[in-house]
């Protein structure tokens, strides 16, 4: 939801997030301003698009054959020219994934799921390279540690009243091992 946003609210939303210094370094020149307010927010804010819109949303439907594991929201951390720093790891999805539902926070803890699934067997070198440029970024590291019911994200749209955990998942042609596995990151 977050790329529903105007560039200075977009600006302004990112003030406390993990990556304000990525986001103030690409509006250097424009005029837009970025305080970090050290509210610690930044999830829930995510959350509040969602619930400002709540009444437009029908369904939530994601389609995951790559999926980018490690940065975000850009392919790489910083990008001068043609020369791009630190690119971001992208994992391929074999077979690719389609899931959907009208309960917004179930499709969103589910995708929760498949990237801390995802996360857990990146190799080596990505993953070491993003915490020595993150700086063990508090954030980043919730993804890995928090169990999916405990996350910002998560808990601030339940409490909002967006939708519920996933209670229960139809799947149609996915590899047996990827249901389970998904099931266990759920539970």
């Amino acid at each position: 939801m977050v790329g529903c946003l105007r560039d200075d609210s977009r600006l302004e939303f990112h003030t406390n997030g993990p990556y304000n210094f990525a986001i103030k370094n690409g509006a250097r020149g424009s005029g837009l301003k970025s305080v970090n307010d050290h509210s610690g927010t930044f999830f829930e804010k995510i959350v509040e698009i969602s619930d400002a819109l709540r009444e437009k949303l029908k369904l939530t439907l994601f389609v995951a054959n790559q999926a980018q594991t490690t940065f975000g929201p850009d392919k790489q951390l910083l990008e001068l020219g043609k020369l791009k720093i630190a690119s971001a790891y992208i994992s391929n999805l074999k077979p690719g994934l389609l899931f959907a539902s009208a309960d917004q926070v179930a499709v969103e803890s589910f995708a929760l799921a498949l990237l801390k699934y995802l996360r857990s067997s990146l190799p080596k070198l990505p993953k070491l390279l993003e915490q020595i440029i993150l700086l063990y970024k508090n954030n980043t590291i919730k993804v890995d540690k928090i169990p999916i019911r405990e996350h910002p994200y998560i808990k601030h749209s339940i409490k909002l009243g967006l939708g519920k955990m996933v209670s229960e998942i139809e799947y149609f042609n996915v590899p047996v091992n990827i249901e389970r596995i998904l099931g266990e990151i759920l539970d």
